[in-house]
């Protein structure tokens, strides 16, 4: 079930959760637009390192982009972004974000990557009270509330599912894999290289389901797309079954996922 936020609390934070659910759609979008738009030299150039993954110019320029958004729709959240960690601002609510989810698609010419966040008041990775997904190729946004989940402000519908399965797994982990895609005999096995739209695309039913075995996922990845699932009625978890029950106090390591549609 989603996860309901009392609207007389969430006025204290702007307005109502509809109007909470169209500004992150419009700073995703226009975070999108700008990484559509944007033709400086050394895109790709590291900025930092954090654990395995790197900061290049284009995800401060995205995490930039973000930012200002929040601040001309008049949010001041606390911050958990994948590019610089946990920002405190003594608010009591949080956005968990991936201002570039796709990066290496992104910096390669792959049109296949967004921007990603979700608004949080406490719990856990699937207790999220908003968020938004925007391509960053196409002039589209995937939102959700505490009403449902919506394509372009429109009420998000399933569709027939595609004989298609997007999973991610090291050599090791083969075994594993197999066990999931002999739910799915004969489906063509495809990695895509954006999670958040990944998910989307199973729960939108594009695809028959999502695996990520690598132990590489963030909850930032997919913390937009984990709430826009809830709300379509499919529920990630872990490997074995289990609903994932991940904080996003800061940004948090999730060991497996699977999505089925």
């Amino acid at each position: 079930m989603p996860h309901i936020v009392p609207t007389i609390t969430l006025m204290r934070l702007r307005g109502t959760p509809v109007e909470l659910r169209k500004g992150l759609e419009r700073v995703a979008l226009e975070t999108a637009k700008v990484l559509r738009e944007a033709r400086q030299d050394s895109l790709d150039q590291v900025v930092r390192a954090h654990g395995s993954d790197y900061t290049r110019r284009i995800d401060e320029i995205a995490e930039s982009s973000v930012f200002e958004g929040l601040r001309r729709e008049g949010f001041d959240f606390d911050v958990v972004s994948e590019e610089s960690g946990r920002t405190r601002r003594g608010s009591e609510y949080t956005l968990v974000l991936d201002p570039l989810d796709g990066s290496i698609n992104y910096l390669a010419g792959i049109p296949w990557c967004s921007v990603s966040m979700a608004v949080y008041k406490g719990g856990k990775l699937l207790d999220s009270m908003a968020g938004a997904v925007a391509e960053v190729y196409r002039d589209v946004v995937y939102s959700y509330d505490e009403q449902g989940a919506y394509v372009n402000g429109n009420e998000a519908r399933r569709r027939s599912s595609q004989d298609v399965v997007i999973g991610y797994f090291n050599s090791s982990q083969w075994e594993q894999a197999k066990k999931i895609l002999e739910k799915f005999p004969g489906a063509r096995v495809r990695s895509l290289g954006s999670a958040s739209l990944d998910m989307i695309n199973v729960c939108l039913g594009s695809s028959k389901a999502f695996f990520d075995l690598r132990g590489r996922l963030r909850n930032v990845d997919v913390s937009a797309s984990s709430g826009f699932c809830r709300r379509m009625g499919l529920t990630p978890t872990d490997y074995e079954g289990r609903t994932l029950q991940i904080d996003v106090d800061d940004v948090r390591q999730i060991p497996s996922l699977v999505l089925l549609g």
